[in-house]
């Protein structure tokens, strides 16, 4: 039996089946992929009476399912043929799947011939930047579960941005994009922080209360593109620690270095201004002659003062 082999439909609007549920139209043909026990399929046939198969991975989980869906297909959806299902369907759900796939833009384009003309692709993915994340990361750690956003199972991990970019390699516009929410009270933002030593940050607020910050999973559909284009690979914007460190450092050097140069001239600025000084101190003659301008100076301002007093 797999982790998920007992959940269960609730009538909840924060809850992933829920959302999806409201996608479906009535009476449509649906494919599971990774339908666990069967249990989402099985509401769908009762409440909306759709025609459901399904896709599952575990075999105890499968033969549970094939009690409850039309079809049932104990396989795995990368490596195994589609060769056995010769219906088209309205709707393919991958609930919770994408991020257990090794390949999942493979599987996306593998899955188009069994999407009827205009059918779309659900999914529900966990967000990996999510709050409770970010809070783990800043404190150094990275724990798995068996369930939830760190399940030990995941292949890979998803953020709107990657989301989006998978879907649209394999040939996809996402037309909706919706989302479960967990989100952190500010009295807990506040408390988290506070074991990290860090204090109150109008700027640090904003970003745990971002959008991205609140979605516990991405929940949406997706059609077929007509004009086909490979996203941006994911290299270009995989972080790169080193390489960022290295930049700082060689910004610092050349920064401290501009500073230096800096310093350097005001010395010799200053050195110039110290060698007239000087040069003027040993001279009796220069020195004499600066007191007699300076005395004239001083005579020829307080006469031109006295004139302009009497004009005015």
């Amino acid at each position: 039996m797999s982790n998920y082999s007992s959940s269960k439909f609730v009538e909840d609007k924060n809850n992933s089946w829920y959302k999806v549920f409201q996608f479906i139209e009535p009476n449509s043909n649906v494919l599971d992929v990774g339908c666990s026990s069967g249990n989402f399929g099985e509401v769908l046939i009762k409440n909306k009476g759709c025609v459901v198969d399904g896709i599952e991975l575990d075999k105890e989980d499968a033969v549970q399912a094939q009690t409850k869906l039309r079809n049932v297909y104990n396989f795995n959806i990368e490596t195994d043929s589609l060769e056995n299902l010769k219906d088209k369907y309205d709707y393919i759900y991958f609930g919770d799947v994408i991020e257990h796939l090794v390949n999942p833009v493979t599987a996306l384009i593998k899955i188009k011939k069994l999407l009827k003309s205009g059918g779309k692709i659900l999914f529900s993915i966990p967000n990996m930047a999510h709050a409770s994340v970010r809070f783990m990361l800043l404190k150094g750690d990275f724990d798995y579960g068996e369930t939830g956003l760190l399940d030990n199972t995941h292949l890979h991990y998803y953020t709107l941005r990657e989301i989006e970019r998978v879907f649209k390699n394999a040939g996809y516009n996402i037309d909706i994009i919706d989302g479960t929410e967990a989100t952190y009270p500010p009295g807990l933002v506040t408390d988290q922080l506070k074991e990290l030593g860090i204090g109150k940050s109008p700027k640090l607020d904003k970003l745990l209360n971002k959008d991205d910050a609140r979605v516990f999973q991405y929940v949406g559909s997706a059609t077929v593109s007509e004009n086909h284009k490979i996203a941006a690979p994911r290299i270009q914007y995989s972080p790169d620690p080193q390489g960022t460190i290295s930049l700082w450092y060689q910004g610092h050097i050349v920064s401290r270095d501009q500073s230096i140069q800096q310093l350097k001239r005001r010395v010799k600025e200053q050195e110039k201004i110290i060698n007239e000084q000087t040069t003027l101190l040993n001279s009796p003659e220069e020195l004499a002659r600066m007191v007699r301008i300076s005395q004239y100076l001083k005579y020829y301002f307080r006469r031109k003062s006295k004139t302009l007093k009497r004009f005015n």
